[in-house]
C-alpha cells in the first residue's frame, strides 16, 4: 500500500494512543500477594497509550514495622497486569542496605504486577532484596511495561 496526501486513513484499523493518566496507591509488601503492609506508602502516577503502561512513584522513609525482615519486598497498587516480566528501570535511591558484594539496583516487575528490587552481581549472581534492607530507606522507581 502506498499513502499519499489526498489518501483518507481508515482510522477503525488504528490502535489507541490517547494517554490515560492518573494516581495510585504504592503500598509495600512482604509477600506477592496478601503479607503484612508497611506503615509506608505513596502516592504515585501512572501513564498508559496504547498497552504500554509508565509508573513512578517515590517511597520515603520507609518504615517496615510489622514485616518479615528476612522476606523479600513487593511495591503493589498501580492495578495493570503486565504481558510479560521485565526491568523497569535502575533506581534512585538512599539509604538502602546493599549486599556486600552487589554493585547495583534496578526494579523488575513481575506478571502478577508485583515490583520489586533486585541486587546485582554478575550475570549468574542476582538477588531479590529482602525487606530488612529498607529500613529508613527513600527509593524511586519509574519505568515502562506491556499490558
Amino acid at each position: 500500500d502506498t499513502f499519499t496526501e489526498s489518501a483518507s486513513i481508515n482510522t477503525s484499523n488504528q490502535l489507541e494512543f490517547t494517554p490515560v493518566t492518573g494516581s495510585w496507591t504504592a503500598n509495600a509488601y512482604d509477600e506477592t500477594s496478601g503479607g503484612n503492609v508497611s506503615p509506608t506508602s505513596a502516592t504515585g502516577e501512572y501513564s498508559k497509550i496504547g498497552n504500554m503502561v509508565f509508573v513512578n512513584f517515590i517511597l520515603s522513609s520507609i518504615d517496615v514495622t510489622g514485616m518479615t525482615g528476612g522476606n523479600n519486598l513487593y511495591i503493589r497498587g498501580h492495578g495493570f497486569t503486565p504481558t510479560s516480566a521485565t526491568t523497569l528501570s535502575a533506581i534512585s535511591e538512599s539509604g538502602f542496605d546493599l549486599t556486600a558484594g552487589y554493585f547495583g539496583i534496578v526494579a523488575d516487575i513481575d506478571t502478577s504486577g508485583n515490583i520489586f528490587v533486585r541486587e546485582l552481581k554478575d550475570a549468574a549472581s542476582n538477588i531479590i532484596s529482602n525487606v530488612s534492607q529498607f529500613s529508613g530507606a527513600t527509593i524511586r522507581i519509574s519505568g515502562w511495561f506491556m499490558v
